[in-house]
């Protein structure tokens, strides 16, 4: 697991960016991710891979029913270099499902 420097992201990402997805509010997880809280139960998750390429995921926990409290992955996007981090993170904060952002 590689360390993850958490301001050189938020710089590759830029502060605009970062405000407008999550207000400016972001945290370290794991040592390897920086979460971005971006709604009520939903955050942006970027996680050093060991190839320096970043995997962006968008996350919401079950707020209601049986499955209360369950995490679910609703996009998830691998291999991403230095240079795509700010887009596909502002895409993917406003994205509702994969079916809704396409990379390409």
């Amino acid at each position: 697991m590689q360390e993850i420097d958490a301001e050189a992201l938020i710089r590759q990402i830029g502060g605009w960016t970062v405000l407008g997805m999550s207000g400016g509010r972001w945290r370290v997880e794991g040592g390897d991710s920086v979460v971005f809280p971006v709604g009520r139960g939903v955050l942006v998750r970027v996680t050093l891979d060991p190839m320096d390429t970043y995997t962006v995921t968008r996350e919401r926990t079950v707020l209601h029913g049986s499955r209360r409290g369950a995490v679910v992955t609703e996009t998830e996007i691998e291999n991403v270099y230095a240079e795509e981090i700010s887009e596909i993170c502002r895409k993917i904060s406003f994205a509702i499902s994969e079916r809704l952002y396409n990379r390409d």
